[in-house]
């Protein structure tokens, strides 16, 4: 934001491969394997200490179609009725759906939604 409260869009590259035009200010960017730094991120400003171990939650992990857009508070539905894959703590196993439980835990922490915790702590 600019000193007199102006916002200043800056693009780079091509938005449409097909035509060549440049990118919009409103265009969408699925950001996927990208967000995980941004969950770690809000989850470690939102506690006092870090915890000894991430990715134990024994969640199932989800799987999506990347070219469809989800609202990203249904995405655990995909593994919603998923047994957990071990007791929470006792294993890692990475899994998607702990980044996506970050995120709502932070909303439900916070009362705020995830991308306003994202533009303020990130």
């Amino acid at each position: 934001m600019t000193r007199d409260g102006r916002t200043q869009v800056y693009t780079a590259g091509t938005g449409d491969l097909t035509t060549g035009k440049p990118p919009r200010p409103d265009d969408r960017l699925r950001v996927a394997g990208v967000s995980k730094a941004y969950s770690g991120a809000v989850a470690l400003r939102l506690v006092d200490r870090v915890l000894p171990a991430r990715h134990t939650s024994g969640l199932a992990d989800y799987s999506a179609d990347p070219r469809h857009r989800f609202d990203s508070r249904r995405l655990l539905d995909f593994v919603a009725g998923e047994p957990l894959r071990f007791a929470p703590g006792s294993l890692y196993a990475y899994a998607n759906s702990d980044n996506i439980a970050v995120a709502l835990m932070a909303e439900a922490v916070t009362g705020r939604r995830y991308d306003a915790l994202l533009a303020e702590l990130v």
